[in-house]
């Protein structure tokens, strides 16, 4: 394991995390994204890691998504005025209220901070598993491949009563 490796990696969590509350990546857009770091990610601990990839890869998955949680739930009021005024939000509260379930500003900000606060360690657990996976297959392709063997042999000596060239 590669513990400083792990951590320095996973404070891109923070990054992410800090990117959602500014509202800079919403939904799908943030999923892509995130795949898009871990990826790189994945290269990097394939390259470095020596070994236990699948390892290396949750433990920064799930730091990372720990860190970005925590940024998250600190700065909820701000990303929730963000959020708010995305598209997925007003269609959401659109459907809503067409199924005649009309909820105030307040109450939705409450139901999702209780959403964020249930999902985040299922959604850490699933974007760990996922990072593991992808270091794994990077290390695979990109990890140290083990080196053939060298013998040396020991030169023959002139004087070997044993070899019968050097009888004359």
């Amino acid at each position: 394991m590669r513990w400083g490796l792990d951590l320095l990696l996973s404070l891109v969590g923070i990054l992410l995390g800090f990117a959602s509350v500014m509202g800079w990546i919403v939904g799908w857009e943030g999923a892509a994204v995130g795949l898009l770091i871990g990826v790189v990610i994945a290269l990097i601990l394939g390259q470095y890691a020596g070994g236990k990839y699948f390892l290396n890869g949750f433990v920064v998955g799930i730091v990372s998504s720990i860190l970005s949680s925590i940024i998250l739930n600190l700065q909820f009021d701000t990303y929730f005025a963000h959020y708010s005024q995305t598209d997925a939000f007003r269609s959401a509260m659109d459907k809503m209220a067409q199924a005649g379930k009309s909820m105030t500003t307040d109450e939705m900000k409450e139901m999702s901070r209780k959403w964020t606060l249930i999902g985040a360690p299922f959604g850490a657990l699933i974007g760990a598993s996922i990072q593991g996976l992808l270091a794994l297959a990077a290390g695979k392709i990109f990890g140290k491949k083990p080196q053939p063997a060298v013998v040396e042999v020991e030169p023959e000596t002139m004087d070997d009563s044993n070899n019968p060239s050097s009888q004359s």
